[in-house]
């Protein structure tokens, strides 16, 4: 499975695609996050192709993500308190929306609409892993990650068997998992299935 085929977006909260775009542009500040706000962190292994074969591959993968992760953000819990200064957040913001179009235009068969520009650059995977980082690490928030899969089809209900079948998940939350508002950490990613996913059928 190439890296291509990892699919990393932010469930929750709603709206957070706006609300970053709101920030870079300077009509937000930090926090853009309330601190009783759920927040979660999706990545899809396998988006386009399951990965039945060799998933332990795909699951170190997964945890190797996750240390990346715990490590950055005890680097925001320990820092100075100007990480949290919105000016520096948001020039680090801007300095990633330069480098993804600077990438684009060196790909001279991307013809992408200035629109769909800009969503790649509010849904970019690097700027929402630094959202959920600096949330966790100001609020000095419990965190956890939970991996599913490859899931089986008697797993899922039969709208998303078609989307998820074979596919690994790791879901993260800015809570623990007895904190969470629902009964199991997998909800949210069935109902943002039945959203956002096309079944290749």
């Amino acid at each position: 499975m190439s890296h291509f085929d990892l699919h990393m977006t932010m469930i929750l909260p709603e709206g957070i695609s706006e609300r970053i775009s709101s920030f870079i542009s300077g009509r937000l500040d930090f926090p853009y996050v309330k601190k009783d706000e759920l927040i979660s962190l999706l990545y899809l292994y396998g988006k386009s192709n399951a990965v039945l074969d060799h998933p332990e591959r795909v699951l170190a993968i997964a945890k190797k993500t996750v240390e990346t992760l715990e490590r950055s953000i005890e680097k925001y819990r320990n820092g100075p308190k100007s990480f949290f200064d919105s000016e520096y957040l948001r020039n680090n913001y801007i300095r990633r929306q330069l480098q993804i179009t600077v990438d684009k235009n060196n790909n001279k068969d991307d013809k992408d609409a200035p629109d769909i520009n800009k969503r790649r650059i509010i849904n970019d995977p690097v700027i929402l892993s630094e959202c959920f980082l600096q949330h966790v690490a100001f609020y000095d928030q419990k965190y956890s990650f939970f991996f599913y899969g490859p899931l089986k089809e008697n797993e899922l209900t039969y709208d998303i068997r078609s989307l998820l079948s074979g596919k690994i998940v790791m879901l993260g939350y800015n809570k623990v998992q007895d904190e969470l508002p629902f009964d199991h950490p997998i909800i949210p990613l069935y109902l943002w299935a039945k959203d956002n996913l096309r079944s290749n059928d």
